[in-house]
């Protein structure tokens, strides 16, 4: 098999998915935590145009850990101390975690918008 005809293969199978509208259409100061790699969560953003959509990009791979742990949300958890921050996310499992350390976290949906946050 041809590794490089393998990799297009993939990459044609990605789509946006459910919640990109309401992420796109979000005018709130946005972060992302990402449990993938960097290298391959740079190409999915850049080729669905949300490279600068986020404020900052958190990947597990550069922080050392994955949603749900604590420790995996600890920069949110920090900035949540100075403003007021909402984490969304479409699995239970990581609101959970998030609220854990005191964050506001909401199960997001594609039939509900993006909170909007106030600092």
């Amino acid at each position: 098999h041809d590794p490089e005809q393998l990799r297009l293969d993939l990459e044609s199978r990605f789509a946006r998915g459910p919640l990109f509208d309401a992420l796109a259409g979000s005018t709130s100061r946005t972060w992302l935590l990402s449990n993938h790699r960097s290298d391959w969560l740079a190409a999915r953003l850049e080729r669905f145009d949300l490279t600068g959509r986020f404020e900052r990009v958190l990947v597990s791979d550069r922080i050392g850990a994955a949603k749900p742990t604590p420790r995996a949300f600890r920069e949110i958890a920090g900035l949540a101390r100075r403003s007021a921050v909402c984490f969304v996310d479409d699995q239970q499992v990581n609101v959970d975690g998030a609220r854990s350390l005191g964050v506001h976290a909401r199960l997001l949906t594609p039939d509900q918008p993006v909170p909007a946050v106030a600092d």
